[in-house]
């Protein structure tokens, strides 16, 4: 699926994307020792992680004009 979004979309999504990973990877932290917990968050980390990483790389391949 292909999603054209303008720069302040992108920015947006971007920075609600970071806040979601920021509060994952806190709570990872803080129920370290509940095993059932830790693997419900870390989907949602490794998820937020990837979009993140996407949105980053084709704001990257834009200023490079490809």
């Amino acid at each position: 699926i292909m999603i054209k979004l303008n720069k302040k979309e992108k920015e947006f999504l971007l920075s609600w994307l970071s806040d979601d990973l920021y509060i994952v990877k806190r709570d990872i932290k803080r129920h370290q020792d509940n095993e059932e917990i830790i693997e419900e968050l870390k989907p949602k980390e490794n998820i937020f992680s990837s979009i993140i990483k996407k949105l980053n790389n084709d704001t990257k391949e834009k200023k490079n004009g490809k």
